[in-house]
């Protein structure tokens, strides 16, 4: 059984949670929505002897994909995306990098992924689970060994992600609230792209969009 850790960097312009998933044993290590500063992400690399073997995108915005092509640039490593959120995540007006900082930038991630399958990385199985409403692309990552789920903007404390942006729905991110999300154990650990990290179980019972709200 692999003794899976991670950390937490926040950064970015609107304070984004980019996360160091890794082996302890093998300091193999991903990097979940690298959207803070580049010199972050590295230190925190360096600080605990990582080795990066992939970066995973929980969905294309800007703010989560910032300091993507950097980190994949100099580790060597791809970027993963789901497939619904690659023309996304390349689009300035729909990744909200044109609105947010005047031009257009965009990440161009070669590796995208799909609902339900398990990426065989850091000694572990990662699955992939579609959660789309935020974004039409946006997944979450879990791991069952661990009881982490890695939820991007699909579900913050207490809340949701935003619908508002391109492609967002609003109706779509509450049903994958409670169809995807909410059948995970109640003891996972949730950890979202912005503010503190909560569980399955604490939002099932408080979330108000576990119960059926619409934003």
């Amino acid at each position: 059984m692999a003794d899976i850790k991670f950390d937490t960097i926040v950064g970015g312009p609107i304070g984004t949670n980019c996360y160091l998933v890794y082996n302890d044993s093998t300091k193999e290590a991903v990097i979940i929505d690298p959207g803070v500063e580049f010199e972050s992400i590295k230190a925190g690399v360096a600080r605990l002897g990582l080795k990066p073997v992939a970066i995973l995108l929980t969905h294309g915005h800007i703010d989560h994909t910032l300091y993507a092509a950097q980190t994949a640039d100099y580790y060597g490593i791809e970027i993963y995306i789901h497939e619904e959120d690659k023309e996304l995540a390349m689009d300035g007006q729909m990744n909200c990098s044109a609105p947010m900082f005047g031009m257009s930038l965009g990440v161009d991630a070669k590796v995208t992924v799909k609902d339900q399958i398990e990426l065989d990385m850091i000694g572990t199985k990662i699955k992939v689970l579609h959660t789309p409403g935020h974004t039409k692309g946006g997944c979450c990552y879990y791991i069952d060994e661990a009881s982490y789920v890695f939820c991007g903007d699909t579900l913050f404390l207490d809340s949701v992600g935003r619908t508002d942006f391109p492609t967002g729905n609003p109706r779509i991110l509450v049903d994958s609230l409670n169809n995807v999300l909410f059948k995970l154990p109640d003891d996972v650990k949730a950890f979202p792209g912005h503010g503190p990290a909560t569980s399955i179980g604490y939002e099932k019972r408080n979330n108000p969009y576990a119960r059926g709200y619409l934003i």
